[in-house]
């Protein structure tokens, strides 16, 4: 019984150490979670900008020969996939990858992240790759330039976004949301609806501002799976030292009820030798 008692102990330090490593790792996703969605909500108004100055152009001019309004069969796409360069967080990546396998076809891919780097390059998909960790505008638009040739020369049909959609702390709904061929969002009624003469003609400005507003959109996305990353995170590592500290409680309950019954027992050995005499 003795040694049952300290490999009970063992485990119960075991299980502490544990919950020191959860913590400290949910009080460092908090933090990087909060850096994130501060740089998201920052953004989100440069993209909705974007998106409402695009519907304002082509309520007000024709749209007939937008190159980037153009439909055709879907025969080449390209997909930009986004997860994590670290686990521990869930199903955040399993649950993206569920999503590109669904895919078929592709043409191009673009992946951010080490565990979608992964399990891309061992299946013989042909990738351009990049690392998750701060990931700039700058990067975007120079793999982008490259897309938005090869779509003007024929070689690609779509753009297509594999992400995870920031909802709040606790809800990130993995998505794929298809960027080209563009469509024109609403306009706003709040919009002044005034004549507007453009120079150069309002569908010039749209064939330039369309590559400019999916890069904008592309960011975006990567920054909403940033932040759900790391609440998928928070979350993963809370839950972790919630059994941590179930598992403590258990193990405890089994080391006092181990020394009970080791009590008992030498009680009762004392009490039978009594008897004897």
């Amino acid at each position: 019984m003795p040694v049952g008692k300290q490999a009970i102990k063992r485990r119960i330090r075991s299980v502490q150490a544990t919950k020191k490593i959860t913590q400290a790792m949910e009080l460092i996703a908090i933090s990087k979670y909060q850096k994130q969605k501060a740089l998201l909500e920052r953004n989100k108004n440069y993209a909705d900008a974007l998106l409402r100055m695009v519907a304002d152009i082509a309520s007000r001019s024709v749209v007939e020969d937008v190159f980037w309004l153009n439909e055709r069969e879907d025969t080449q796409p390209c997909v930009i996939l986004i997860t994590s360069d670290l686990g521990l967080c869930g199903g955040y990546n399993s649950n993206t990858l569920k999503i590109f396998k669904q895919l078929k076809s592709v043409k191009k891919t673009i992946v951010i992240g080490q565990k979608g780097i992964q399990f891309t390059s061992s299946r013989g998909y042909d990738i351009t790759s990049m690392s998750s960790e701060e990931v700039t505008t700058a990067q975007i638009n120079d793999v982008m330039r490259d897309v938005y040739d090869q779509i003007q020369r024929g070689e690609l049909t779509s753009i297509h976004v594999v992400y995870s959609e920031f909802v709040n702390s606790v809800t990130f709904e993995p998505k794929e949301v298809k960027l080209y061929p563009f469509s024109i969002p609403q306009a706003t009624s709040t919009s002044m609806m005034v004549e507007t003469l453009f120079e150069p003609s309002g569908s010039e400005i749209l064939n330039q501002l369309i590559p400019m507003t999916i890069s904008a959109s592309i960011y975006r996305m990567y920054l909403s799976s940033k932040a759900s990353e790391q609440a998928s995170r928070r979350l993963a590592m809370e839950n972790a030292t919630d059994n941590a500290e179930d598992i403590i409680e258990n193990l405890t309950l089994k080391f006092n009820q181990s020394r009970q019954a080791a009590i008992t027992q030498e009680i009762s050995e004392i009490v039978a030798g009594a008897d004897a005499l």
